[in-house]
């Protein structure tokens, strides 16, 4: 899978991957590119391959895209449109643990882990409570680092 990169002019740290027809393009802030080391930027890259080559951006257009057709077609109770949102962001968290994992298999953990460790360091990015980590789309860093943490070591060739 294609991957092309830009580097957006932002004072924001952001990393985003869409799709692109046939490819994807990974948008990266220059804040980020300007601020982090060679290694912590290798894991965030690779977070990004990750979400690609798990096809989370296709799966999430088609899944929004779903969701927005029922709605438009038949009209959805806002119980239920509470219950399709929760599990949308359930899923959300799910595929940044997905992504993580498959960057510390293409790079290192050392890499993933400084990107986090840059990120809160130059972000100042608190972590967030349990109920705030219930309502968005990323799962807490502690619990992402400790994930990473517990991976077991790659095999060595």
């Amino acid at each position: 899978m294609l991957m092309y990169v830009s580097i957006v002019e932002s004072d924001r740290f952001i990393a985003i991957t869409v799709n692109q027809g046939q490819t994807h393009r990974a948008f990266i802030s220059s804040r980020m590119v300007d601020s982090m080391t060679p290694g912590a930027l290798r894991g965030v890259l690779a977070h990004e391959y990750g979400h690609v080559v798990s096809m989370h951006p296709f799966k999430q257009a088609t899944l929004l895209g779903l969701v927005a057709s029922v709605k438009l077609s038949f009209g959805v109770p806002l119980g239920a449109v509470v219950v399709i949102l929760l599990a949308y962001l359930f899923m959300l968290r799910e595929w940044e643990y997905v992504a993580d994992a498959a960057a510390v298999e293409r790079t290192s953990k050392s890499d993933v882990l400084d990107a986090f460790g840059q990120y809160q360091a130059i972000a100042g990015e608190k972590n967030m409570s349990v109920f705030n980590e219930f309502f968005s789309g990323h799962p807490s860093f502690h619990r992402r680092v400790a994930a990473i943490s517990a991976m077991a070591p790659a095999p060595s060739n």
